[in-house]
């Protein structure tokens, strides 16, 4: 059951939208089934069943869903404040129902929708920043938070210095491939992109990449793995003239756990701009695939460049194109870097990321 009655456990409730999963959904997930549940009653929330509901009822993994609570989806701020008290009441019935203690929010929709209800009914509110926004509507967030977590430095640069003190820097969580599982072998080289269809992200910029590549072995594979629609297939496939390379091109859609379908890669690309983070980047290392990123966001706080992995300028299409040839055929110096930055992530990630920091936060609150 859900609703759980010990009074010494604390309840904590991670409301998602539902509609949408990425590396922030992935994070949580990894970090719940790690908490400590003689201390803890982790409880999720979805507004919406979609791809979320999907992938945690393959975890097995138990939620709720109440579509009656509304999504703020305005930017404006008198829709901020008027949907805090449209959902007010709605909010404190789930609340008395299943105990709450905390509510830990994890993206904006919910940061706006589920903010100042849980402050007026005397419950802790997180708010995890897990990507980079310099909208005024941080410092409101800010300032009804009761802890703010955030998973980079560059993210926390994203809130006015004021409110430093209350915020903490966390790691992402993340879990290592079963040794024994087996590495998939394919004679053809393999490049990988892991994103949805969004602007941040750059698919474009990929395709414009699988376009102007030429590589003399002629055998190159490309996976991209994420959600597309049909148009939105076609419109970047129109940015690839050739079509032998078009028929080497394989969306894979959404993947989770995703480690088996990119371990075989040769190398993962990672083209967004401003990223709050790089989930992607951990998941490569820990799979030992070459990382080629871009210069900026969260990236420089985890990658050195040709120490871990590849830091190109964001915009410099040629550089991208010259790196990746080089270390097609660079086997010995790509083997150097692969290492490296495996044993750079299961230390930083793995071995000395333990759940207990949240833990230790959520006791501290209560």
């Amino acid at each position: 059951m859900l609703k759980n009655n010990m009074k010494k456990k604390i309840t904590v409730l991670y409301p998602f939208y539902g509609k949408t999963f990425g590396g922030s959904h992935v994070s949580i997930i990894n970090m719940i089934k790690k908490i400590n549940t003689k201390l803890f009653n982790p409880i999720i929330f979805l507004h919406k069943k979609g791809p979320l509901s999907k992938v945690l009822e393959k975890e097995r993994m138990e939620f709720i869903s109440h579509e009656n609570i509304c999504v703020l989806k305005s930017n404006s701020l008198i829709q901020f404040f008027f949907f805090s008290l449209k959902n007010y009441f709605k909010i404190k019935k789930l609340f008395d129902e299943y105990e709450i203690d905390i509510v830990h929010s994890n993206d904006g929709l919910i940061h706006a929708t589920w903010n100042i209800p849980t402050i007026l009914n005397f419950k802790k509110f997180i708010w995890h920043i897990r990507s980079r926004d310099n909208s005024r509507r941080l410092s409101i967030y800010a300032l009804f938070a009761t802890k703010i977590l955030s998973i980079s430095k560059f993210c926390r640069e994203s809130v006015n210095r004021i409110f430093w003190d209350n915020i903490i820097v966390v790691k992402n969580f993340f879990t290592e491939l079963k040794k024994n599982q087996q590495i998939n072998l394919n004679k053809s080289k393999t490049i990988s992109f892991v994103a949805n269809y969004k602007s941040q992200k750059r698919p474009e910029l990929f395709f414009k990449i699988i376009n102007d590549l030429n590589y003399k072995q002629n055998n190159l594979k490309f996976n991209i793995f994420g959600s597309f629609n049909i148009n939105e297939r076609k419109k970047l496939l129109n940015l690839v003239s050739s079509k032998k390379k078009k028929n080497n091109i394989f969306f894979k859609g959404h993947k989770f756990p995703i480690d088996l379908h990119i371990r075989d890669s040769d190398m993962m690309l990672c083209l967004g701009k401003r990223e709050g983070f790089g989930r992607v980047l951990i998941e490569s290392m820990l799979n030992k695939v070459l990382i080629i990123a871009t210069n900026e966001g969260g990236h420089k706080e985890i990658i050195q460049n040709k120490e871990n992995g590849i830091l190109v300028d964001a915009d410099n299409i040629k550089q991208f194109i010259s790196e990746i040839k080089l270390y097609l055929d660079k086997n010995r110096r790509k083997r150097k870097i692969i290492n490296n930055a495996y044993r750079f992530a299961k230390k930083n990630y793995v071995t000395n990321n333990n759940v207990k920091i949240i833990e230790n936060i959520y006791q501290k609150l209560v």
